[in-house]
């Protein structure tokens, strides 16, 4: 319906319209030239009966508008979380107050929709409320997206804080493990103490892995990314997290090759948690259905844009999920279990935001659940396989430290001497660079500096490297850091030779380390 048909049907219901108040003719205009608005009177016995309403208004929401004509009968379709928002609205409306809510209706299918309802009321010469205009918008959409925003605002919240909680303990577990590493260095296999320093360096690598799970949530937390081939990813990983259970895993669309770009050791935490989780809600019994398949999305969906992505669904036989606990379980720290950490499908949230994809779950009653990931896909080849060796490259020379944390200065300064450097250490930005100076004008340079990148009330190991290397275009840095958000890239320093350690590390993973770097 066009404006000038919309004026003429006013015309016939007001009079001459420019007759009204300017506020009055303003605020009707622009709530009947809405595409889904209406005009209710209201007699003076107190009976309501509509005298205009607009064609698409009852599709919308799948009633026959004409039978809405008393608060009441709004009331019945109100959700329940919604009907106080709704009663004080009502109030404010029969006392002559313009209204504009959001609520949560339910449409004549049962579905749930939010709605934005306007209502202005107009009086009559006695004061008397005697006609509502309306409009109606639906706004479902829109929430769907804030509801979006405000998840990724709060996992960024949570992200500053468990990045600094993971830089702090992961400083703890460094001094640790390096002295762990160090003993094993000095024991001889036969001896049986070797064994419990074994045992012990094993129980470090999974302090090291939670805390690898809390970095997740912090800002750009540091990634690898190489070609993978996700399904043999996934079944990797299925293998490894069902081994020794009662499930069994059946596959479809598994004979096909999907590639991705991304860090596979995220990846396949991501459908490691997933897996977990839809195994324990089948007491570690039944069968566990992943299916793999392309999918094209031709407009932007919700947050992700055009484009071709791979589809993983894992779906479960266990009782399904609540619809009260449906929309929380990405949340960080919820858990329906009592021995839950609530980390596991955040964690994955948080990594398949950070791939660019999507994750959503739907879930019935005594029929189960099924998780969806959806990440961009990719067409290349395989990249090689890198072999970790747990070796020890010696080498020589003198080594520049930079760490305010006396207990890493100390056990790092005993692995480098190990491997067989001389080194100095302080404990912030500008004594480093001090330090530098005077090595260099003694025409003793340091072989490489080993900086810490976040330094407690002084500079950082970024801001000294960059001086460093104005001081030295060949000089060799290190980055350490116990919060992988502070991850470096090489194209901040124009091609230097820098390499990034994170903590906490073993005697071998820092030679490793030097040794990538003399390779430069």
């Amino acid at each position: 319906m066009n404006l000038n048909v919309k004026l003429k049907e006013l015309s016939k219901m007001f009079g001459n319209i420019h007759d009204l108040t300017d506020s009055d003719r303003f605020m009707i205009l622009a709530t009947l030239t809405t595409d889904s608005a209406s005009s209710l009177v209201i007699t003076e016995e107190g009976k309501f009966y509509r005298d205009w309403i607009a064609d698409n208004l009852s599709p919308i929401l799948g009633y026959d508008m004409k039978d809405f004509d008393t608060f009441e009968k709004w009331g019945e379709i109100v959700h329940p979380e919604d009907i106080e928002t709704f009663r004080e609205s009502v109030k404010k409306i029969i006392t002559g107050n313009a209204v504009s809510t959001d609520l949560r209706i339910f449409r004549k299918d049962k579905k749930v929709m939010w709605v934005n309802n306007t209502v202005y009321p107009l009086k009559d010469d006695s004061g008397r409320v005697a006609r509502l205009i309306s409009a109606v918008k639906d706004i479902t959409e829109r929430k769907i997206y804030e509801k979006e925003m405000l998840k990724t605002q709060r996992l960024e919240s949570l992200g500053i804080l468990a990045g600094g909680i993971a830089h702090d303990f992961n400083n703890i577990l460094t001094a640790i493990l390096g002295n762990i590493s160090l003993a094993k260095n000095f024991c001889d296999d036969s001896i049986s103490s070797t064994a419990y320093l074994k045992d012990a360096e094993k129980s470090i690598e999974g302090a090291k892995s939670l805390t690898k799970q809390l970095l997740t949530f912090a800002r750009g937390g540091q990634t690898s990314l190489e070609i993978v081939e996700l399904v043999e990813a996934v079944k990797q990983i299925s293998q490894i997290s069902l081994s020794g259970s009662g499930i069994h895993v059946k596959y479809i669309g598994d004979s096909d090759v999907f590639t991705i770009r991304a860090d596979k050791s995220q990846i396949m935490q991501v459908f490691q948690n997933i897996i977990i989780n839809s195994a324990q809600a089948m007491s570690w019994q039944g069968i566990l259905t992943i299916t793999f398949k392309t999918k094209i999305l031709e407009t932007a969906h919700v947050d992700l844009p055009p484009g071709n992505y791979i589809s993983v669904q894992i779906k479960d036989e266990g009782p399904g999920i609540p619809d009260e606990d449906l929309e929380n379980i990405f949340d960080p720290f919820f858990s329906t279990k009592e021995s839950g950490s609530g980390l596991g499908l955040a964690v994955a949230h948080s990594i398949v935001k950070r791939h660019k994809g999507s994750i959503s779950v739907q879930s019935s009653i005594k029929e189960g659940t099924t998780i969806e990931v959806l990440i961009p896909e990719i067409k290349g080849e395989k990249e090689s396989e890198n072999k970790n060796i747990n070796i020890i490259t010696n080498g020589t020379g003198s080594v520049l430290i930079m760490d305010d944390d006396e207990n890493i200065i100390k056990i790092l300064g005993s692995m480098l001497s190990v491997i067989g450097y001389s080194y100095d250490s302080v404990t912030n930005g500008d004594e480093a660079i001090e330090r530098y100076k005077e090595k260099a004008g003694k025409n003793q340079p340091y072989s490489f500096v080993i900086l810490d990148i976040t330094i407690a009330g002084g500079m950082g190991g970024i801001n000294c490297a960059e001086q460093i290397i104005n001081l030295d275009k060949s000089a060799k840095i290190i980055f350490s850091s116990g919060y992988s958000s502070d991850s470096v890239s090489k194209d901040d320093f124009h091609g230097s030779k820098i390499v990034f350690l994170e903590k906490p590390y073993r005697i071998d993973e820092l030679s490793k380390a030097i040794s990538s770097l003399i390779a430069q």
